[in-house]
């Protein structure tokens, strides 16, 4: 038996406490997000990206098409590339996917990419990143009767200066020629 009064809390209420703390926290993390990172769900279009997009069919190999997805970069941002091997605590590489039965032959390129080695506290990793344009090919076999290519690149770009990294998803339709 406890006794109540003045001063006295038992160790329910205490954890009651605890968890309200707790819930408020997180309450505020998902409406505010963390400083400096975006929120995987959150991933949208990218307003210091401009993107342009266009088939070439493949020479020799009927059926086959390069996407080539071209990109400007405001300044002071950098996009990361494709073509490095994401880590758990650091950048992400950027992906191409294609829709409607269409099938992306091996992984895309990037074209002109400049390679980094970092460190953080979970150790040394490298990426490549472009800053000014981001150039990326994509091998695709076409489905039969295509009249057009969709689909989604997405990533991560970074200012720099401050270190605020964000994800992003665009978009494309490429009708085809």
């Amino acid at each position: 038996m406890h006794c109540r009064g003045r001063g006295f809390v038992t160790l329910i209420e205490i954890e009651r406490m605890k968890r309200a703390r707790i819930l408020i926290l997180m309450s505020w993390i998902v409406a505010n997000g963390l400083p400096g990172v975006a929120i995987a769900s959150d991933a949208r279009q990218d307003s210091t990206l401009q993107w342009n997009w266009h088939a070439q069919p493949v020479e020799g190999s009927p059926g086959q098409i390069d996407l080539v997805l071209e990109a400007s970069i405001q300044p002071g941002w950098i996009l990361y590339s494709s073509d490095f091997e994401t880590v758990d605590f650091g950048p992400r590489s950027a992906q191409i996917m294609v829709e409607d039965g269409h099938a992306a032959l091996g992984a895309p390129q990037a074209i002109g990419s400049i390679r980094r080695t970092d460190r953080n506290f979970a150790g040394e990793y490298s990426y490549t990143y472009f800053s000014q344009n981001a150039e990326f090919k994509q091998r695709v076999r076409l489905e039969e009767g295509a009249g057009s290519v969709k689909g989604l690149i997405k990533g991560q770009t970074c200012f720099e200066a401050s270190g605020l990294c964000t994800l992003f998803e665009e978009s494309f339709l490429i009708e085809l020629p």
